[in-house]
């Protein structure tokens, strides 16, 4: 039975997919064609196998799909429409407006001229189009440049706020609601929201702030060499004018200023913004081209795409994994003839034998589920198994048999500069010869994930040691002061003056307006629901944040050539230079030099399997 829409007609029999315009953490969006009336579309697509059998999910499409109901109805100029929604038994399909005119910032960068004048009937859009939702009882929580579009090419196009996807209902007579799972994206979350989870409109205001700050001089007003740093700036109130403000006038200044207010309460609102002279009095502006932050914008653009297509592989890396199954044309090579001679001794080709076995079966060959069994068996599983796999299945048929399983696994024992090759080849999924960003991105990230799980399992054993160690009256000491403070916190939440209302859809907890607020009247109730994850602004992580920095500097010190590749000569010297990034590939700690890391690791792998100590 469909949950989110009855079934019937299937969007392929109404619209023709074209071309994938993005993707999301488990969602990706195509551009589509009416069939009768060539109507151009945006299709959002999630597939049933995504949240089928997760709650969780299931409880964001919910609320994701009410929102877009909401939008609908209100029905702006200011806001990207929503025409229908399908469901069958294999997916859900959103039908949206299809935007094709690019985004802000990017019409800036082409403009021949640019002023303060445009900056403040850009930023006056964005305004009307977030007071229209919050009079509709919506938060928007996610305002940032990539989600503010024009509708077409024209110069004449409207200006539109895209992607609902983290927005939140406010209930009649409320207008701040606490949401414990943190939401949005890092540079434009308001310091409530970082300190106290607390969203209401002022939280849009404060985004809407950070972006007139980069309408006026190109850059962020929030740094720091790690978003731990940014959102501690953030949270403090520290930021100030830098000498790309020089030409600014005074009153854009005063206007930031009223934004980016730290508390929330005294923050200016929509209605004081309409009356502030850099907006009332629009034709005295000024209109001088202001081509040093066209310039700042441009660097900014740059920046920001790379981090939002790596944030991109992350999500999509939690969810589903590395799955990249393309067929190779190669012919199967007879084994004996291939394996140096001193590749494996004979009790480790019988170990290796006995693991495929006994995840073949019968069969005679892995499938790409049997092939990660063996992997983890091998703890080699820490690396893109996807992407071995692949490489391993020369004949391309989409599974191993025991030739090619034995001839690929020999290729864990490679040293010197082929054990670099064979990592480069694996990095380099399209086969270009050549890494881009992206690539060795997705790969270390995913390293680094499968480390930092594999320290949380050690963590948790620890932990469970411990409290097995531990006398049973310490132990009961221990959880009866835990359910004291819980008792605790059930009190104070009780004693709570302010109306609470609890939505039904998403489990949230509002607060009554009032003139006294305070924390103290603040009910902190349990939230179901976990918000996506970064590639729209998700869950923050900030030690995934300052890796993907850290990934972005070993990028560019390995690419020599300054061409925005890294070929496979400069991959083999850079590692050279870095051998914490093979240490990564190979799990391995305190290894010597990368030409011994392969032989280091797969002999230990082995070696457990051999029953050694």
């Amino acid at each position: 039975m469909a949950e989110f829409a009855q079934i019937g007609t299937r969007a392929e029999q109404t619209f023709e997919f074209q071309e994938v315009l993005g993707k999301g953490n488990f969602s990706t969006v195509y551009k589509g064609v009416h069939r009768k009336s060539k109507q151009s579309v945006a299709l959002k697509v999630l597939t049933a196998e995504g949240y089928r059998h997760d709650e969780r999910k299931k409880q964001l499409i919910r609320n994701e799909v009410a929102i877009m109901a909401e939008v609908k109805r209100i029905n702006h100029e200011n806001l990207m429409k929503f025409h229908h929604i399908y469901e069958d038994t294999a997916k859900i399909v959103m039908v949206l407006e299809y935007l094709e005119g690019g985004e802000l910032f990017d019409r800036i960068i082409s403009k021949g001229h640019y002023s303060e004048k445009d900056a403040s009937r850009a930023i006056l859009v964005v305004m009307r189009a977030l007071y229209v939702m919050h009079t509709n009882g919506l938060l928007h929580r996610d305002i940032k440049p990539e989600n503010i579009v024009y509708a077409s090419v024209d110069d004449a196009s409207p200006l539109k706020l895209s992607d609902f996807g983290l927005a939140a209902k406010l209930p009649a007579n409320c207008t701040i609601i606490r949401d414990k799972n943190l939401c949005g994206t890092p540079s434009y979350i308001a310091p409530e929201v970082l300190s106290r989870h607390l969203y209401s409109p002022a939280a849009d205001i404060w985004s809407a702030g950070v972006i007139l700050y980069i309408l006026l001089s190109g850059t962020p007003p929030f740094y720091g060499k790690t978003h731990k740093e940014i959102f501690e700036r953030i949270k403090q109130g520290v930021w100030r004018f830098s000498s790309k403000f020089d030409n600014i006038s005074d009153e854009a200044k005063d206007l930031v200023r009223k934004m980016l207010t730290q508390d929330f309460r005294q923050r200016i609102t929509y209605e004081q913004f309409l009356q502030h002279p850099w907006i009332q009095k629009w034709e005295d502006v000024a209109n001088d081209h202001l081509e040093e932050t066209v310039k700042e914008i441009s660097k900014f653009n740059g920046k920001r795409r790379f981090r939002a297509a790596a944030m991109a592989t992350i999500a999509s890396n939690r969810l589903k994994g590395l799955i990249s199954m393309k067929s190779a044309a190669k012919k199967n090579q007879e084994i004996e003839n291939l394996l140096h001679e001193d590749s494996f001794t004979k009790e480790e080709i019988s170990k290796l034998k006995n693991e495929f076995e006994k995840a073949a079966g019968t069969s005679g060959s892995l499938t790409l589920d049997q092939f990660q069994q063996v992997m983890s068996s091998l703890k080699l599983d820490h690396l893109p198994v996807d992407r071995i796999f692949e490489m391993f299945d020369t004949d391309g048929n989409g599974d191993l048999d025991y030739k090619e399983f034995l001839l690929g696994v020999s290729k864990f024992n490679l040293t010197g500069d082929d054990a670099l090759k064979f990592c480069f080849e694996v990095m380099d999924e399209d086969k270009s010869g050549t890494l881009t960003k992206e690539e060795l991105t997705k790969v270390l990230v995913q390293l680094y994930e499968a480390k930092e799980e594999e320290d949380q399992e050690e963590a948790n054993e620890e932990d469970s040691m411990i409290l097995e160690e531990m006398p049973p009256r310490e132990k009961e000491k221990e959880e009866g002061e835990e359910e004291e403070e819980e008792e605790e916190e059930d009190v104070t939440n009780t004693n709570t003056s302010n109306t609470t209302t609890q939505s039904n859809s998403a489990n949230l907890h509002f607060f009554a307006d009032s003139d006294n607020f305070s924390t103290n009247n603040i009910f902190d109730g349990n939230h179901s629901v976990s918000i996506k994850s970064p590639i729209n602004g998700r869950e923050m992580d900030p030690d995934m944040y300052e890796l993907l920095e850290t990934i972005s500097t070993l990028f560019e010190d390995l690419d020599v050539n300054n061409d925005n590749v890294i070929t496979l000569e400069e991959f083999v010297e850079g590692c050279k230079r870095h051998p914490d990034v093979m240490a990564l590939f190979f799990n391995a700690q305190n290894a010597p030099a990368p030409d011994s890391l392969l032989n280091t690791s797969f002999r230990a792998s082995t070696g457990k399997l051999l029953g050694e100590k």
